[in-house]
């Protein structure tokens, strides 16, 4: 879908973007925790909107408050606290904590909300977070937080996950991507109401050609779409193999229409 298909949607997206860029801009303490709560409260679409802007959403997740850049995350990917209980089995109510109030988790939860939220572990808990470490997709590694799985079995790991994301090291994604090295790592991500991705990790802008692209639709047939886009805060470009969730194909064609503005990114229809 083309930027101009809809005329209307390019001032839609200026609201959001410029609230997020005025709680980066503003200094005056009142004004700030004023739009701190508005950016908190948004739809996941209008956070969607801000993430389109690298730089933008880079900015907000290195703001000094942890717990506002995983209430946002929270936000982005339409995550529900059930959801989180289920990926680190706890309660609710503590899922509700660790986004909202605890300071620092154990170790294991804070590389699976890592993984959940697509950021280096440190942006979970860091005040000021080590940048020059964020290159090394070290939270995929600790045991527990991601599973250990070859290409051949990653679709039907959507069933299993039901709604929500989970992480993995895959031993031989070469296989299908010949930019991938001997462990890659990547997510499944459900959440959201109206698609489902499965998310790739790889070093290098992969190449899609068209028997490519055929092979990675014998992998996941459900995918209608591949998007290579930056992943936050990595070198590393993201590959998503994309397709849209039961009955909601108009939802679906929104969130392409989107992806059409968002930095460093292009669309395939496979």
């Amino acid at each position: 879908m083309s930027k101009n298909g809809n005329h209307f949607y390019p001032l839609y997206r200026a609201e959001p973007l410029q609230q997020a860029q005025n709680y980066i801009s503003i200094k005056d303490p009142q004004k700030k925790g004023e739009l701190k709560r508005y950016l908190k409260a948004m739809k996941y679409k209008d956070i969607l909107i801000i993430q389109s802007n690298r730089s933008l959403w880079e900015q907000l997740l290195r703001d000094p408050d942890p717990i506002f850049r995983r209430q946002l995350s929270t936000q982005l990917y339409k995550i529900t606290q059930e959801q989180i209980a289920r990926s680190i089995s706890c309660s609710t109510k503590t899922s509700f904590s660790l986004i909202n109030h605890t300071i620092r988790p154990d170790n294991l939860i804070t590389f699976i909300l890592a993984i959940m939220f697509n950021v280096p572990w440190q942006v979970i808990v860091e005040k000021d977070p080590v940048e020059y470490s964020f290159k090394e997709f070290t939270e995929y590694y600790l045991d527990g937080s991601a599973k250990r799985v070859s290409v051949e079995v990653l679709y039907e790991e959507k069933d299993r996950i039901g709604r929500n994301i989970a992480g993995y090291l895959i031993t031989d994604a070469q296989r299908l991507l010949g930019q991938a090295g001997p462990l890659t790592t990547g997510r499944w991500v459900t959440t959201y109401p109206e698609l489902e991705f499965f998310e790739f990790h790889l070093p290098n802008e992969p190449v899609l050609h068209k028997a490519k692209r055929k092979d990675i639709l014998n992998a996941f047939p459900f995918a209608t779409h591949l998007v290579t886009t930056y992943t936050p805060f990595r070198s590393d470009r993201s590959l998503w193999v994309m397709g849209p969730k039961p009955r909601k194909q108009q939802e679906y064609q929104q969130f392409l229409m989107e992806l059409e503005f968002r930095d460093e990114t292009i669309v395939y229809e496979i």
